[in-house]
């Protein structure tokens, strides 16, 4: 290194406001101010230092990093103008070699030199004279150290004074103030700083966790305000899902890190629900459910369950600190963890609230279909009861010109053409009879009686009775009845009306030529009967409007048959539904319980009584 020109020492205090303005600069950032600490030793000025080091105190190993080597400045400079240099240029007056040969060790403080141990154990300054160690000084050379501290302990300055530089502990002590008021500084502003982020994303979170009702949003923003205020890398939310299964919900930070950490983080979620307890994985003690392969890259982690009255409803997890100087802790402090709470607190209420939510729409939901189910019915009644009243009306009219067209029907001779349209009315006449009879038949049908029966069997039953029609309207019949079906608890009569009338819609729906298929199959506690038919297919509206009775004008195997169908199906246990797909233009499907099908023999138990053995009763008495 070439001597340097050393300049006028300065007549002002080493802490004169305007040489030491860069300094408390909280804008600089960590690095450069360390430049700036060094720069401050090195100068004429400050410490008056050849050369220094800077030894940085981690707390989470206990232990100083080697961390920057630097010289005095070659040119006469001003304090202010070297400290502003220092922290803009990483390399104005860096030693590279002695840089490079500390930042490989980490030292201890049994590893310091006597005059550093003395220093750092609590006379914050020290003079005298390096050992022959092997140190990254200069054997022999008059060393000064300087313990800086500030919120915390920081880091060690050791320096080497040029040789015939008397020690000057007050020069060093001048610069151990002025970079303790520094560090108090920046302690002061980075905290003004985190707590005005903190205060800003706390406003923003309440303002969507009040104004939204949109769980999947508000967990998102819960999830990207405990990164912010927790100085993380990530965050990530969960909630319980069915059958105890964490269901992620909102996640923050780098993609590719954060799909890492969530399945890192999976087994400590599961065990956090399952047993309510926070889990801890940190880069010291890491847990040994993490794979290992991604517990690196993760860095420090804790998962914490949150909940209402005793009930586990979450977990918010964060990972990794922000860590860009070897000061910055590992671990998460007791500050981060307090933010966690907080979070997890608004999560257990977001969900508190949205599964009340969702209890609230489904009972309103269920308390307007029952009010609309309720208004179809009394309109059913009504109409019902008007056509049962138009129907019962109509019936003497139709029976007086069936009973005057039989009458000159037998009075005619045989090859009168008059009695074939005399046979044509009577003809005409039963169906009208049979149709004014339907519905007071179909808007009120009595329960009959249950009994164990095969459903095939009924299936095939009503088929026959429609052969004639299927055959007349050349219409091809597609069966498929699964041979294995359980026998099930039927009024068989009342079901063999539902397969009647849904059939007889088919038939009505279908043109000649078409087909109808009907099919039986087992599906898991239900037996599904599926008729379909390859008619036109009907308009939305109009599926919704198959089941409500008058709705349509139709012939007598419409609304009204449909609607006593849907009746007799429910009274079962089953459902029955109507929809288009494919080539089919319509199919009804309807089930019909096989599980707890035997418990409406008996209502209230069971069915058989239990009697005593005779031989005892004959005792008895």
């Amino acid at each position: 290194m070439p001597p340097r020109t050393r300049s006028r020492r300065s007549e002002a205090p080493i802490d004169a406001l305007m040489a030491l303005l860069p300094l408390f600069d909280p804008a600089v950032d960590a690095n450069g101010f360390d430049r700036m600490l060094l720069s401050l030793a090195t100068h004429d000025d400050g410490g008056g230092f050849e050369r220094a080091l800077m030894l940085v105190w981690s707390a989470d190993l206990e232990r100083f990093e080697g961390w920057l080597a630097w010289h005095a400045p070659q040119i006469p400079l001003p304090l202010e103008a070297w400290l502003e240099a220092a922290a803009r240029q990483a390399s104005v007056a860096i030693d590279v070699d002695r840089q490079r040969a500390v930042r490989e060790r980490l030292f201890s403080v049994d590893d310091l030199p006597e005059v550093a141990r003395r220093a750092w154990q609590g006379a914050g300054v020290a003079c005298g004279t390096a050992p022959d160690d092997g140190g990254p000084w200069r054997a022999g050379a008059t060393l000064g150290a300087v313990a800086l501290d500030g919120a915390h302990r920081y880091a060690l300055l050791i320096g080497e004074w040029r040789d015939g530089d008397p020690a000057d502990p007050a020069r060093l002590e001048a610069v151990r103030r002025a970079a303790g008021r520094a560090l108090s500084v920046r302690a002061q502003s980075g905290e003004r700083e985190r707590l005005q982020l903190r205060l800003a994303t706390a406003s923003e979170l309440v303002r969507a966790a009040s104004g939204s009702r949109n769980v999947a949003e508000v967990a998102q923003t819960l999830a990207e305000a405990a990164m912010k205020m927790g100085g993380t890398r990530g965050a990530l939310l969960w909630r319980m899902g069915e059958g105890g299964e964490p269901l992620l919900v909102g996640a923050s930070g780098a993609p590719g890190a954060r799909e890492r950490a969530v399945r890192a983080l999976s087994p400590l979620v599961r065990a956090a629900l399952g047993e309510g307890r926070a889990q801890r994985h940190g880069a010291g003690a890491p847990d040994a459910r993490v794979p290992a392969d991604l517990a690196p890259a993760l860095g420090a982690a804790r998962v914490m369950p949150f909940g209402e009255d005793g009930r586990v409803s979450g977990a918010l997890a964060v990972y990794g600190r922000d860590v860009g100087h070897p000061s910055d802790p590992v671990d998460f402090g007791a500050d981060t963890l307090a933010v966690m709470a907080m979070v997890a607190d608004l999560a257990a209420r977001l969900f508190e609230r949205a599964s009340a939510d969702t209890e609230r729409r489904g009972l309103e939901r269920r308390a307007r279909e029952l009010q609309s189910r309720a208004e179809r019915a009394e309109r059913a009644a009504r109409l019902g009861e008007m056509a049962a009243r138009a129907a019962h009306e109509a019936r003497n009219p139709a029976a007086a010109i069936a009973a005057f067209a039989r009458r000159v029907h037998r009075n005619l001779p045989e090859g009168d053409i008059n009695r074939e349209y005399l046979e044509v009315i009577l003809r005409e006449t039963g169906r009208l009879e049979r149709a004014l009879l339907d519905p007071a038949q179909l808007t009120d049908p009595g329960p009959g009686g249950f009994a164990l029966a095969d459903l095939n069997a009924v299936v095939s039953e009503v088929l026959q009775r429609q052969a004639e029609h299927l055959v007349r309207r050349r219409v091809r019949l597609l069966k498929r009845l699964t041979p294995d079906l359980p026998r099930l608890l039927l009024d068989s009569e009342r079901v063999r009306r539902v397969l009647h009338n849904i059939v007889q819609h088919a038939l009505d729906e279908v043109s000649a030529g078409g087909r109808i298929r009907i099919e039986t199959r087992r599906a898991q506690g239900h037996v599904v009967v599926e008729v379909a038919h390859d008619g036109p297919r009907p308009s939305g509206e109009l599926l919704e409007h198959l089941f409500v009775p008058f709705q349509l004008a139709r012939p007598a195997a419409g609304p009204v048959a449909l609607a006593v169908a849907r009746q007799i199906v429910q009274e079962h246990g089953g459902e029955i539904r109507v929809r288009s797909e494919g080539e089919w233009g319509t199919i009804f499907s309807f089930t019909l319980p096989v599980h707890g099908n035997e418990d409406r023999r008996r209502p209230g138990g069971e069915r058989r009584v239990v009697r005593t053995d005779r031989r005892s009763r004959t005792s008895a008495t």
